[in-house]
């Protein structure tokens, strides 16, 4: 409608006066911009979008105060700087757009509920949990209206909003929107899904402690049945067999927790103690996250004789890492990805008994065997909550949140691992350590604390220490369902650090580049005739998990590396027969060397020289509980195509690409000057790749 009475009042004005052209130029300008740019940011194509954005919001400095396309513009442009995580800028942005838009007319447009959406964003990730509240439940409101009280736009708000309200004890407002999100995601992910699950374990939770334990009952019971016929979060319904067992030792029944089992095997169900003997936190088990990119060794090209073809694979795995659930509540508890193994080295870390716990990954009880209290009750909802904001990115706000658990219940485990996780993916390695340590110290016992520190030593670049904790794990938990991906990615790295070893052993080290440790199997370049090496990139629509924006990542990333390197060319073609790289999406981690991996690469070489590769990468992480954080996905594009490149090594610092694991999910990590120096090593002809 606001479109269609901006074309008439045009018409008018052309009518009135032909002097009045070049306004309307103007607005052709200002159209081509706005679009180029709309279309570059959904495509990942963040660069272009913002220039192209900027051109628009030069044209708008005439247009009025109260003109939609100046609110169309300050939107669109504060949802670029989400996308780059530039919060300050977003919230200023949608600011000017809803002060435009409140002069429009009506305050409960679709417009407006967007932007107060993107603001509430904003706001959550600079840690304004309160002002973020009250835009919420104005959007709520707004989304209500416009769509239904069933629309799945509102999974998007609602489980930030009952969080916020369960923090602001407002009970009765978190259990309305819990309820409302247990119909959308029954309705939407389905009546089997881990969605549907955590969401009435939350439900169930959020009844438990306002008291409602006869209500709360058969939610948890399903929450359970759900979660454990889902299979891939097994923390989830560790998680929910706590908060059933709480809620069943409050109403003075036996309840038998679940376990979840192979898809052939049913679900084995172990009876609990049936008296009022409150159980307590459960040492909730680890769900394995996606790897970041670690390479696996590669055996060394063929040497350069005659024209024999070769075939390598270049795998840059996916250690990522997850945060866990805290305890007895009903929230999934994340949990780092588990990495390697190794026997405790140098690893300053709690010791706990030899022999693995017999309640390993089960509930446990707490306190002397005493029932928690109500308050400590919360503190474990709190702390699951956050995990869910932890989901989202959110681990500024998620921080706020689980310092307010500990802050009710200071010896809540789980809390310290997941705010030990949370520090670890916004960069923070002391503060992660510090807390993850605590966690281990008060409940050594629990696998997800091992792993989260495990990790946080990985992305922190500290790989032996990792592999001891790896190890670690390994020896305490032999009967955890991670144990065999934890001990594959422990083969990984003790590889890893074998070659290391190996490349250190050369000689002195360059400080400016990592040349000696990515070629020390061999090396291999694309050859000098080559004047542009033509990529093709398929499609993704098809794949699950696939997004638009991450075609213009992988597009991105290979400027990048044409940028470092001005003696490589990259010619992007639309047939796949004509291309020297092939670019694929898989949703499917077998299709990949390890089902760990984030991406292969796989090389054809003849002698030193490079004759075809293809790249493979995944757009999921290994569960439910690991997704990929547009940073990591970024760096497992960059880092395959450095594979591409010839660099078939890692490198030893976490600040380059080629690190052999992704950096924390909040991280952005672009080409480091390490990173150009040796691709510009590898591509100088005076250097030799034989060995």
């Amino acid at each position: 409608m606001l479109q269609g009475r901006r074309l008439a009042i045009a018409v008018s004005l052309m009518l009135l006066s032909s002097n009045l052209l070049p306004i309307v130029a103007k607005d052709a300008q200002w159209e081509s911009h706005f679009n180029a740019g709309t279309k570059a940011e959904i495509e990942g194509n963040y660069d272009e979008a913002q220039n192209e954005l900027a051109e628009a919001l030069k044209l708008t400095a005439k247009f009025q105060m109260n003109d939609p396309r100046l609110a169309k513009t300050y939107y669109e442009v504060g949802e670029l700087r989400l996308k780059q995580e530039d919060w300050s800028n977003a919230q200023q942005y949608f600011e000017r757009a809803l002060k435009v838009q409140e002069k429009l007319g009506d305050p409960e447009s679709v417009d407006i509920g967007n932007t107060l959406s993107g603001l509430a964003t904003a706001h959550e990730q600079l840690g304004k949990h309160q002002m973020a509240v009250l835009l919420l439940k104005r959007v709520r409101k707004i989304w209500i209206k416009q769509y239904s009280a069933n629309d799945n736009r509102l999974t998007s708000i609602l489980p930030a909003m009952a969080t916020y309200a369960m923090l602001d004890s407002d009970y009765a407002t978190a259990q309305e929107c819990y309820k409302q999100l247990v119909a959308i995601e029954e309705r939407v992910s389905g009546a089997n899904s881990v969605n549907y699950g955590s969401a009435l374990n939350s439900l169930a939770s959020c009844l438990a402690y306002i008291g409602k334990f006869a209500e709360a009952e058969p939610i948890a019971q399903k929450a359970v049945t759900v979660l454990s016929s889902a299979g891939d979060s097994p923390t989830a319904l560790d998680a929910a067999n706590a908060n059933l067992q709480y809620i069943c030792q409050k109403l003075g029944k036996p309840c038998p927790i679940v376990s979840a089992k192979p898809a052939t095997e049913a679900p084995v169900i172990a009876q609990a103690p049936a008296a009022p003997t409150p159980v307590k936190q459960t040492p909730v088990p680890v769900p394995q996250a996606p790897a970041a990119p670690v390479q696996v060794s590669i055996p060394a090209p063929v040497a350069p004789i005659a024209p024999v073809t070769s075939t390598l694979k270049v795998t840059g795995q996916l250690l990522a890492t997850k945060p866990e659930t805290p305890a007895p509540i009903a929230k999934p508890e994340p949990v780092k990805q588990p990495q390697v193994t190794a026997k405790p080295v140098d690893v300053p870390v709690a010791k706990a008994p030899s022999q693995p716990s017999a309640n390993s990954g089960k509930v446990q009880y707490l306190a002397a065997g005493r029932l928690i209290t109500p308050e400590q009750f919360k503190a474990m909802t709190l702390a699951n909550n956050a995990y869910e904001l932890m989901r989202e990115e959110k681990f500024t706000m998620a921080v706020q949140i689980l310092k307010n658990a500990l802050a009710i219940f200071p010896d809540l485990a789980s809390a310290h691992s997941n705010l030990g996780m949370a520090y670890s993916q916004l960069g923070q390695f002391s503060d992660a350590e510090t807390h993850l340590r605590k966690a281990i110290a008060i409940d050594a016992s629990r696998p997800s604390a091992w792993l989260n520190l495990a990790s946080t030593f990985l992305v922190e670049g500290q790989l032996k220490e990792a592999a001891t904790a790896y190890g670690e794990f390994v020896q305490r938990f032999p009967n955890q369902k991670l144990v065999t991906k934890v001990q594959g990615i422990k083969s990984q790295l003790d590889k890893e650090l074998q070659g290391q070893a190996q490349a250190e052993q050369r000689g002195s080290q360059s400080t400016g580049d990592y040349f000696t440790y990515a070629s020390h199997v061999g090396a291999s370049r694309w050859p000098s005739s080559k004047k542009a090496i033509k990529v093709y990139v398929a499609s993704g629509t098809s794949t699950s998990g696939f997004k638009p924006e991450y075609a213009g990542f992988l597009t991105d990333s290979f400027k990048q590396w044409e940028t470092a390197c001005p003696t490589v060319k990259f010619e992007f073609v639309r047939s796949q027969s004509d291309s020297d790289i092939d670019c694929a999406w898989t949703e499917d981690a077998t299709k990949i060397a390890s089902s760990l991996e984030g991406g292969e690469t796989s090389l054809q070489s003849g002698g030193t020289n490079i004759n075809h590769a293809t790249i493979t990468i995944l757009t999921k992480g290994a569960s439910a509980d690991s997704p990929l954080s547009p940073n990591q996905l970024r760096v497992v594009c960059l880092h395959q195509i450095g594979h591409a490149l010839g660099l078939a090594g890692h490198s030893p610092k976490p600040q380059d690409v080629m690190y052999c694991s992704l950096p924390p999910a909040s991280v952005k990590t672009p080409l480091s000057p390490r990173d150009t120096a040796t691709i510009q090593k590898l591509y100088t002809a005076l250097v030799s790749l034989a060995w």
